[in-house]
C-alpha cells in the first residue's frame, strides 16, 4: 500500500513523500501538465503547485481538523530564545540576527548551509528546504507538546507551508502574501541568472555580448514598457467606468514597472548587472565548486588550478536523478556478453568493487593550446589538464560533454619540470579519502566509497604520466604492440 502518483508509476509509502515528489518533479513552473490532487478519491487538477497546496489545505479538512492538536515551540539555536509559538514567528527571529549581518546556520537536518545575507537564507530556504515538515528540523529547535503521530499531520506541517509559505487558513495574511511575491521574485532571478550563465558556459557567448544584452533587456523591461503598461492601466479603467486619476496612475505604472524581477535583476545596481555582479550572484546562490590555487615555486610564480573532487562528488550525488544512475546496479548480463568495463573477469573478481554502492571514476589527460598552435605562440601557453567521469554512467551519456567534469589544470612546462607526482597530490589525497572513508549522502544517510577505475590518455599523455619516453621516432613507437 501506499499514495501513488497519478503522473508517473512511482508509489510513495507516506503523504508526505508524494507532496515532496509532485514539488520537485510536478510542481515546477513551466510544467506541461494539470497537477491533479494527492487524493485517490478527488478528481480536481490544477495549473501550478501553489494551486494544489491552497486546495489541499481548504478542501481536505480532515488534515486540518488536526491543526489544534499540534502544540509546539521553536527555540533559536544561535541565541538560544525560546518560546516562539509558530514557525513565521521564528524566521522572522533568524531575519534579525541576518539584519545584524550575524552568520546563520541552516535550520534543517543534514544542510550545512551558512549565511549572513537575509536574501541569501531566504532563497536557500526556498528552494531547497520547500516543503518540508516537522521532523526535518534540527534537534533541539522544535519542543514538543503534544504533537500527533500519524502522517495527515505531518502532510499539514509540510503543504500547510506554517510560516511565510503557507495558506493554512482560507483567509491568507498580507505579510504571507508579500513573503509569496518575494519568493517568485527571487525564483525568476534565478531563472535570469541560469539563462545568462548558460549562455555563458554552454553556447560560449563572450561577456561583452552578455553586458549589451542585459542593458538592452532593461531598457525594454524598464522604459520602453511604461508607455504599454499605462495603456493598459487606463483600458481598463475606462472599461470599468472607474474615475481616471494622472497622478494614481502614473504612480501605479512606475510601481508595476518597478516589482518587475527582470528590472530588479538588470538595473544599475542589480545582483546580474555586470559580470562581477553576476559571478557573485552564481557563487553565492548556485552550487559552485571554486578551484584552489596550489603553488609549486612562489619564487617562480608557478602554480595549478585544482578543482577539489571530494566537493563536486558531494554536490553532484545529493541530486536525485545523478545519484540513482550512478549508484543503481546494472543488469547482469550472459557471461558469453562484453557490454561494459562491468562483465570482465578482472572487475568481477575485484573485491573492493563487488560490494554495493561504490563510485567508479575514470581519469582523462590530454594536453591543448590556448593560444594558435601553428604560430608564435606555440608550447608557450599549453596547458596540460585533468578531466574526471563517472564510469558508473548508463552508456548512452557517459561520453557527453556535461557527464565530464574539471579536475585539474597545469602548464605543461611545470609539468616537466616538478614532475606529475608534485601536481596531482592534491587529487591523489582526495582519492585516497574516498578509498577509505567515502563520501556522506545525506540523503542515503551513508558514506560512499570509491577510486579510480582506469587513466585514460592519448599515446602522448599515456608516456607521459607513466614516466616513459615521449619521443616517437625511435625504435618503437607504440609501448603496447613494439610496432616498428
Amino acid at each position: 500500500m501506499g499514495w501513488p502518483c497519478k503522473l508517473c508509476t512511482k508509489v510513495l509509502p507516506v503523504k508526505t513523500d508524494i507532496l515532496k515528489h509532485y514539488r520537485l518533479h510536478h510542481g515546477t513552473y513551466g510544467h506541461s501538465c494539470a497537477l491533479p490532487c494527492i487524493h485517490v478519491e478527488c478528481p480536481c487538477s490544477f495549473k501550478n503547485w501553489s494551486s494544489l497546496r491552497s486546495h489541499l489545505s481548504r478542501s481536505h479538512q480532515a488534515v486540518h481538523s488536526l491543526k489544534s492538536q499540534v502544540d509546539v515551540s521553536y527555540t533559536c539555536i544561535l541565541c538560544q530564545k525560546q518560546g516562539f509559538p509558530s514557525e513565521k514567528d521564528f524566521f522572522e527571529h533568524l531575519g534579525h540576527h541576518l539584519k545584524n549581518n550575524e552568520t546563520v546556520k541552516c535550520v534543517f537536518t543534514g544542510c550545512n548551509h551558512q549565511t549572513n545575507i537575509y536574501g541569501t537564507f531566504a532563497t536557500h530556504k526556498h528552494r531547497k528546504h520547500t516543503p518540508h515538515s516537522l521532523k526535518d528540523f534540527k534537534p533541539g529547535i522544535i519542543c514538543q507538546g503534544q504533537l500527533p503521530h500519524t502522517e495527515e499531520a505531518l502532510v499539514f506541517e509540510t503543504y500547510s507551508g506554517v510560516g511565510d509559505h503557507g495558506e493554512g487558513n482560507c483567509e491568507v495574511s498580507r505579510a504571507n502574501t508579500q513573503s509569496e511575491e518575494e519568493d517568485r521574485s527571487l525564483l525568476v532571478i534565478d531563472y535570469i541568472a541560469s539563462l545568462l550563465l548558460k549562455l555563458e558556459s554552454v553556447h560560449l557567448v563572450s561577456v561583452r555580448c552578455i553586458d549589451e544584452l542585459v542593458d538592452d533587456l532593461y531598457f525594454i523591461s524598464s522604459s520602453a514598457t511604461k508607455s504599454s503598461v499605462r495603456d493598459i492601466v487606463v483600458s481598463h479603467l475606462t472599461k470599468t467606468n472607474q474615475t481616471i486619476d494622472e497622478t494614481f496612475v502614473s504612480s501605479l505604472v512606475e510601481e508595476l514597472c518597478k516589482s518587475n524581477p527582470l528590472s530588479l535583476a538588470l538595473n544599475s545596481g542589480g545582483p546580474l548587472s555586470s559580470s562581477f555582479r553576476r559571478r557573485d550572484y552564481f557563487k553565492k546562490n548556485f552550487e559552485v565548486v571554486e578551484p584552489i590555487e596550489c603553488i609549486l615555486e612562489p619564487k617562480e610564480k608557478s602554480c595549478f588550478q585544482y578543482v577539489p573532487i571530494l566537493q563536486s562528488l558531494t554536490q553532484l550525488l545529493a541530486k536525485q536523478n545523478i545519484r540513482e544512475k550512478i549508484l543503481s546496479k546494472e543488469r547482469e548480463l550472459p557471461s558469453t556478453l562484453y557490454k561494459s568495463y562491468r562483465d570482465a573477469t578482472i572487475y568481477k573478481d575485484n573485491s573492493f568493487y563487488s560490494e554495493e554502492l561504490r563510485i567508479s571514476l575514470l581519469l582523462y589527460i590530454d594536453d591543448f593550446e590556448i593560444c594558435n598552435p601553428l604560430g608564435t605562440s606555440r608550447k608557450k601557453h599549453k596547458i596540460t589538464a585533468v578531466y574526471w567521469t563517472f564510469n558508473n554512467n548508463p552508456l548512452s551519456s557517459r561520453s557527453t560533454l556535461n557527464s565530464v567534469y574539471l579536475a585539474l589544470l597545469c602548464k605543461a612546462v611545470d609539468i616537466k619540470k616538478y614532475g606529475y607526482d608534485q601536481v596531482l597530490a592534491p587529487l591523489l589525497k582526495d582519492i585516497a579519502i574516498l578509498e577509505q572513508d567515502g563520501i556522506y549522502i545525506s540523503t542515503l544517510g551513508q558514506n560512499v566509497k570509491g577510486s579510480v577505475l582506469c587513466v585514460a590518455a592519448d599515446n602522448l599523455g599515456a608516456h607521459s604520466i607513466s614516466g616513459l619516453v615521449e619521443n616517437f621516432s625511435g625504435p618503437f613507437v607504440c609501448r603496447f604492440c613494439l610496432g616498428q
